[in-house]
């Protein structure tokens, strides 16, 4: 009888102290594939990252492109006409903003010769009295901050030898924007730039 007992107190602080180990090797075995599952998080983490980054920046510089060519025009049109326009962008002060009345600029050749008159409509009209009016369609930020934005305009009517002309594209523009801070009424200023004007339609 008392070698039974003594067997059974025997076999039962051997269980709880199978359990207690156990217990304190899962903890450890636990905390080990705690620390190794963050590691292996973090490190998936970092291979995505890796290989995801040249994607983000390949979607950016497409979004770049695709903003520098939103003043492209057509396909199937020819250019015409090119000519540097070199005069004034005219502001009048209005409930204390500068707002743009009109260009005020000579259309020259590749000689710098006077070949027309740039003004407001806007209007671009040659010498021999050839003349085109447009409407913008669609702009873009210069690549100079001080200077007005590149645009794409459409024809909306035209005599003459630009009576073809379906877009005028402006360009390289440099200066012409408006004074900064407010301004007083009926005030009025004249702010130099130069820009290229390119016209496209389709050749007769």
């Amino acid at each position: 009888m008392l070698f039974n007992l003594t067997q059974k107190w025997r076999c039962s602080s051997y269980l709880r102290r199978r359990r207690l180990s156990g217990q304190l090797h899962y903890g450890v075995r636990l905390g080990a594939i705690n620390r190794y599952s963050q590691f292996m998080l973090q490190k998936t983490l970092g291979f995505h990252l890796l290989f995801l980054l040249p994607s983000l920046l390949f979607v950016a510089n497409v979004g770049a492109q695709g903003n520098q060519n939103v003043i492209e025009v057509p396909d199937g049109l020819s250019l015409l006409l090119k000519a540097k326009g070199e005069g004034v962008q005219v502001y009048g002060c209005v409930n204390g903003s500068w707002i743009l009345q009109a260009p005020a600029a000579d259309l020259l050749d590749e000689q710098r010769r006077v070949i027309g008159r740039h003004y407001g409509g806007p209007t671009w009209r040659l010498n021999d009295g050839s003349l085109v009016e447009g409407a913008v369609v669609s702009k873009q930020v210069s690549p100079e901050a001080t200077s007005i934005p590149w645009l794409l305009l459409k024809s909306v009517r035209g005599t003459g030898k630009l009576e073809a002309v379906q877009f005028i594209q402006r360009a390289e523009t440099h200066g012409g924007i408006a004074p900064s801070g407010n301004c007083s009424q009926a005030t009025v200023v004249r702010v130099p730039y130069t820009a290229m004007y390119s016209f496209y339609g389709r050749a007769r």
